[in-house]
């Protein structure tokens, strides 16, 4: 009973109980050679054997096994040796022949095992809500750029080691450091000074414990591995339609596997969409898992289904909808899809799924109201809670479900998908991020058809490098599945892409970037036709700051006498990057385009590092806070380009953040990586690319090969795609443009207004915090006038004093009306002014 009962425990993977002895007396013996003493302790034991320390106690207990006492010998319980009987054992025992499986497991570990613990400091611990028997917290802490995935285990312990805690992660705001985490019991603030630790491995040894019910690959699944042999060249799926590439997978004979490949801009999540409505129509009892490596990924390839069933107008399509046989399970961020709950789980959910969008309303209101970090951390945490209580319960649910989107991580960590080997159709989306041997457990679990989506040119997978790393490792956990299947070869430039494989399906076209735009990055995409409508575009590509598809705006040698907190150069901040002076920057060029825009567009500005963009995310909210605003119905977003995967905007603004205070390109805009990940942020705008630099530092930084893409988009513009950017200068002007005259003269017209004061400059203390158009000081009211002339000034792109965020800071309030909204209507806009103005006379 003892042996079943630690089988149980270990996880129900192993044959029996001598493989376990066998893999345990292999293993102390292994690490009792490297041993200065011979003695190993339990916890390493079980980080050799599993990638992490969680089953020493276990480990431990099975040499306290009567039948194998007699092999070990314990040092008070913490440490063990072989007895000379298990040395002989030992030995005698014949060399292990590994699978294909047990080598793909055995990096896995190998990798785990390589990843040592980390600790975090807690900067704070807030306490939010308690869903069942578990407490969530959003813990405040100091994060490098790196994402940890939820489930993983985590422990809160005091720096005086007095108290300890456990819990596991159940969401991330890597922009704002804030860690959500679940745990058995409930914690006081008296537990600081504390610190976080987290064991990194301890997900990957779940993924690992899988491949032990994986005897071979199915043959299906198996080809993908191989070289593909000449009677397979005539099943090569090609097209520059993404529909006709869906339609022919669909018609392949079963069983399937398949690759598909296009650029950025392709309509590849289009075709997985269409795919799934084709699988569902031919056979109506097809069962679909579709998991990407991110929720906004599976979010996407999520509300492209739906697009595409409620377009279809099919009853049958439709009632999946309806009847709840569509399933997001997880951690939904769209509000597309917290909308629907449908989605999100049985009918007896519902109560508890609007909790969830009552929550995810509130973070949007709290960050139009401009709450503190801190409060909206805790309302995201209510979220999480909500939506982890909702994920426990829908377990049952998967079963009766039809089409299962999640993430990779509960792919493989929720046994009720994990388990069932049968599904009809498998989709990986954005695959280059997910390693190969997550890619080979996924694809166990397809039955019939397999389908790999992703471009070898995006970003890949995260592999951390160190002294233990193997080729092996490397292979398994640091390559993507164009690498490992020899589909793509090379580095950087020079990869190479095999479209003759017929394991690939290939949509060879992009209708998303606009020609100036692709034409950067068409040299990596040979053989690819640009379909571009170029013609949607023009409207967007006049915006600011200069009519050119791409625009280089260099802000290279500020004014020496610019106040120190104006430009302040490039910083590290909480293990990140941080440039005050480009933040402003972006933004007063993304409100300045969103001011002279006449229709609603999409701008992202897109950033390396995450520290630069909470900075961006920070002035983003603020500008919301404005009495008026013109700026409420414009879609402005800030993120990394790694979370900008599988997306897109109309205008993309890339802030390079690296300038004066580094010594050299940052590492991830270097080598194959920084091209990949540079590729990745030209090519998600669809009209208009800003990039954002300091020209002189760059040339003295960086050299071409380093990264090409970014060298060129650099130093090989067109003079009229290039602007400079001068600093924030003082006029001794009232007004600087026609429309601050016209907005002038409709404010004089009005008796109560003719106090105003023209081209005011706001201070704290000594430094210059920002100077309004139009101001009434005393009672610390500014009015802004955004887009006069794109700030151009002798084809200079003029800085402003408009660092709108920290007036609210000195108890300023302000309105922003924008050139449009100027010229269509100024005594609306005098009116606003004077609804403000004596609403504030009242207080």
């Amino acid at each position: 009973m003892l042996v079943y009962k630690i089988w149980l425990l270990l996880g129900g993977y192993m044959l029996d109980d001598l493989d376990i002895l066998n893999t345990l007396i292999r293993t102390i013996y292994k690490l009792m050679k490297s041993s200065e003493n011979d003695w190993v302790s339990w916890e390493s034991v079980s980080k050799e054997i599993d990638g992490h320390n969680g089953k020493s106690e276990l480990y431990s207990a099975l040499a306290d096994i009567e039948d194998y006492r007699f092999y070990f010998v314990k040092h008070k319980e913490k440490n063990v040796i072989l007895s000379e009987i298990g040395i002989r054992y030992v030995q005698s025992l014949p060399i292990q022949q590994q699978s294909e499986m047990q080598i793909i497991k055995q990096a896995i570990i190998s990798y785990s095992r390589s990843l040592n613990p980390i600790s975090i400091k807690i900067n704070s611990i807030l306490k939010v809500t308690k869903v069942e028997k578990k407490y969530v917290y959003a813990i405040s802490c100091e994060l490098s750029d790196e994402t940890i995935p939820t489930e993983t285990p985590v422990e809160i312990i005091s720096d005086d080691r007095s108290s300890r805690v456990q819990g596991r992660i159940v969401g991330q705001d890597t922009i704002n450091s804030i860690i959500f985490v679940s745990l058995d019991c409930h914690i006081f603030e008296d537990i600081l000074p504390a610190h976080l630790k987290l064991d990194r491995g301890f997900l990957l040894s779940k993924l690992a414990e899988k491949f032990d019910r994986i005897e071979l690959f199915p043959n299906h699944i198996e080809s993908l591995f191989l070289n593909p042999t000449d009677n397979n060249k005539k099943l090569v799926i090609y097209s520059t339609d993404s529909k006709i590439v869906a339609d022919q997978l669909n018609a392949l004979p079963i069983p399937w596997s398949r690759v598909l490949w296009g650029p950025p801009g392709a309509g590849k999540t289009f075709a997985l969409g269409r795919l799934v409505i084709d699988q569902l129509t031919t056979n109506k009892d097809s069962r679909i898992l579709i998991v990407a490596p991110s929720n906004r990924a599976a979010d996407n390839a999520l509300i492209q289904i739906l697009n595409q069933i409620k377009e279809s107008d099919d009853d049958f399509l439709n009632s999946l909808f309806r009847d709840r046989k569509i399933l997001r399970f997880g951690y939904p961020r769209k509000k597309e899809i917290l909308e629907n709950s449908e989605l999100l789980g049985p009918e007896e959910l519902d109560v508890l799924n609007q909790k969830v969008r009552d929550t995810a309303e509130s973070i949007s209101i709290a960050e139009r109201e401009n709450k503190t970090d801190d409060e909206i951390s805790i309302i995201r945490a209510k979220l999480l809670a909500f939506q982890e209580e909702v994920k426990n319960a829908v377990n049952i649910h998967i079963n009766e479900s039809q089409v299962i989107v999640t993430s990779v991580t509960l792919a493989y960590v929720t046994e009720t998908i994990a388990t069932f080997q049968n599904w009809d159709l498998v989709i990986v989306d954005e695959v280059t991020m997910v390693p190969a041997s997550m890619c080979t457990f996924l694809a166990s679990l397809s039955k019939y058809r397999l389908l790999l989506a992703g471009d070898p040119r995006q970003l890949g997978p995260v592999f951390e490098r160190s002294k233990y790393t193997t080729e092996t490792m490397f292979e398994w956990m640091g390559r993507d599945i164009f690498d490992k299947t020899g589909i793509s070869r090379g580095q950087g430039v020079e990869r190479k892409i095999d479209t003759t494989d017929s394991r690939l399906a290939i949509i060879s076209s992009q209708r998303r970037c606009s020609s100036g735009i692709w034409n950067k990055v068409q040299h990596l995409y040979q053989g690819i036709t640009n379909l571009v409508d170029q013609s949607k575009y023009r409207s967007i590509i006049q915006l600011p700051p200069k009519p050119e598809e791409i625009v280089l705006m260099d802000y290279s040698n500020p004014d020496k006498n610019i106040e120190s907190d104006t430009f302040s150069g490039c910083k590290n901040y909480s293990k990140s990057w941080q440039n005050l002076y480009t933040a402003d920057l972006a933004i007063e060029v993304a409100l300045s385009i969103a001011a002279e825009a006449k229709e609603k567009i999409s701008i992202a500005i897109i950033s390396p590092y995450r520290a630069q963009v909470k900075l961006l995310r920070q002035r983003i909210r603020t500008e919301l806070q404005a009495k008026s605003t013109p700026y409420d119905n414009y879609n402005i977003e800030s993120g990394t380009v790694h979370q900008f995967q599988g997306s897109d905007a109309d205008i993309v603004i890339f802030d390079l953040v690296d300038g004066y205070g580094r010594n050299q390109l940052g590492k991830l805009l270097k080598n194959d990586e920084g091209l990949r990940l540079v590729n990745v942020a030209l090519t998600r705008a669809k009209a208009k690319f800003i990039l954002i630099a300091d020209k002189v530092w760059c040339a003295k930084a960086i050299i071409r090969e380093d990264n090409p893409i970014l060298w060129d988009l650099i130093f090989r513009l067109n003079d009229s795609e290039q602007i400079p950017v001068s600093p924030p200068k003082n006029q001794n002007v009232l007004v600087e443009s026609p429309i601050e005259d016209k907005l002038l003269k409709s404010m004089m017209s009005i008796p109560q207004l003719k106090g105003v004061v023209c081209q005011h400059t706001i201070f704290n203390k000594s430094s210059i915090v920002s100077r309004a158009d139009f101001a009434f000081p005393e009672l610390k009211y500014a009015i802004y006038c955004d887009g006069k002339q794109w700030h151009l000034v002798q084809n200079q792109w003029q800085r402003d004093h408009r660092q709108r965020n920290k007036l609210i800071e000195l108890g300023w309030v302000f309105s922003v009306f924008s050139g449009n909204d100027i010229n269509n209507n100024v005594e609306n806009c005098a009116s606003q002014v004077l609804n403000t103005y004596r609403s504030l006379l009242r207080k």
